[in-house]
């Protein structure tokens, strides 16, 4: 699918999405079994997106390496869902650029209440990723959109794991 948006005087942006295709393994002679894959984990994981193609998809990547998963389509959304799950969420994935709440105003209010949270960003603006650098919280951590799955995957694992330390 693609899906083009343009506004004058702003600029253009295109959506590419390809269907998923699991390569074959050719030369695999010796089975791997299923808990030795370095990116499943069984953490919750609350993703706040406010597209929900892209919430929808990155649920069913996370399930599939069996997270437990829980979804807001915004910040206001999200940070209820924080306090009523009262400290049992292990890692938010944030789009940056949300309406009502920016993923930057949610991490702000959420991180008053759990300081420890992991928060793992996304967006498809490179510029986005500024706040990075002047913020000073641990346990926070970029991924730039579009990404593919083995990369979520790698950096979600490196996020909870870090957080650990």
């Amino acid at each position: 699918e693609i899906f083009v948006e343009s506004e004058v005087g702003i600029g253009t942006r295109f959506k590419i999405y390809f269907p998923c295709v699991e390569k074959a393994e050719e030369t695999a002679e010796t089975p791997i079994s299923s808990n030795s894959n370095p990116t499943s984990g069984t953490e919750t994981i609350l993703i706040v997106e406010d597209e929900q193609m892209v919430r929808e998809l990155t649920k069913s990547i996370l399930e599939e390496e069996g997270y437990q998963i829980i979804t807001a389509e915004n910040g206001e959304a999200a940070f209820e869902i924080c306090q009523k799950m009262n400290g049992k969420i292990d890692l938010v994935i944030t789009d940056v650029v949300m309406p009502q709440m920016s993923g930057v105003e949610f991490f702000r209010k959420v991180k008053e209440i759990y300081p420890r949270l992991p928060v793992l960003f996304t967006s498809g603006y490179s510029e986005d990723n500024d706040f990075l650098h002047d913020s000073n919280a641990p346990n926070v951590d970029f991924l730039g959109k579009p990404f593919v799955l083995e990369t979520l995957l790698a950096k979600v694992r490196e996020v909870l794991d870090q957080s650990r330390k």
